[in-house]
């Protein structure tokens, strides 16, 4: 990556993004901004934090905040959601711009991840307080609402396959596309060969390290997951009338 280069990661949140920003955080020859500028909960988490989704009008508008924060930072994260079309069009095409996007091949378990995770609270490890059990906070909840599942996966197939095409018309050499399951849940040669693919795309030297190992260890970075999907009343229900082989599972007969 070159000195005028710029990366974004680029997301639809419960697809591993949280990870894999602090495995790119922790090399020392990137400094990326800590969280998503664009979220609506960014000012929340730090009085001082500005709020530049508020400043957020159009594409021109866009542009301005870009260059502020690409000033200071060489990469941020962005979750697809976070702006318009016109606005993500923008973004995308904008020059100078390295992207990595990671995304889920299993939607099914995408919409209930993101369904517990607003149910409870928990989006990350660290919304859990020091010494709390995690698994606690899975203890009681309640069914999820099938139609609401049914429409949150139309939605996003249509969105995700909208990403892509937009992805499409990018230079190859300046996208890198990864999948939670490949990263997350593949053997450790498959995960270092993904590794190892992510920093010659950024032009950087492997790293290695424990945060590394701890970010990419689903026992250790990963919430919920099959046994926590189980936990839902209407679980069996949820897989006999969404579950398909094309948005996925959620009790797949293999692991992801």
């Amino acid at each position: 990556m070159g000195e005028d280069e710029r990366l974004v990661l680029l997301a639809w949140p419960r697809s591993g993004s949280s990870s894999l920003w602090e495995i790119l955080r922790a090399h020392p020859d990137l400094h990326l901004m800590a969280d998503e500028p664009f979220n609506e909960g960014f000012t929340d988490w730090s009085p001082g934090n500005p709020d530049y989704l508020a400043r957020l009008r159009d594409v021109e508008s866009l542009d301005l905040v870009l260059d502020e924060l690409y000033r200071t930072y060489r990469g941020i994260k962005v979750l697809s959601y976070q702006l318009d079309e016109e606005q993500l069009i923008r973004f995308v095409r904008r020059p100078g711009l390295r992207i990595v996007y990671i995304s889920r091949h299993n939607l099914l378990q995408t919409a209930v991840s993101d369904r517990i995770a607003k149910q409870t609270q928990v989006y990350n490890r660290w919304d859990v307080r020091p010494h709390e059990n995690v698994a606690h906070r899975y203890h009681s909840l309640s069914p999820l609402d099938l139609d609401d599942l049914r429409s949150y996966l139309h939605d996003l197939a249509l969105h995700l396959a909208w990403i892509d095409s937009l992805l499409d018309q990018r230079s190859d050499c300046r996208t890198l596309r990864l999948h939670y399951e490949d990263l997350y849940f593949a053997s450790r040669e498959s995960q270092l060969a993904q590794l190892s693919a992510l920093w010659s795309f950024l032009g950087l030297p492997p790293l290695r390290s424990p945060e590394v190992d701890y970010h990419l260890n689903p026992n250790t970075a990963k919430l919920g997951g099959m046994a926590t999907y189980g936990r839902l009343p209407n679980a069996a229900q949820i897989d006999a009338a969404l579950g398909a082989d094309d948005t996925g599972w959620l009790f797949p007969l293999t692991p992801p």
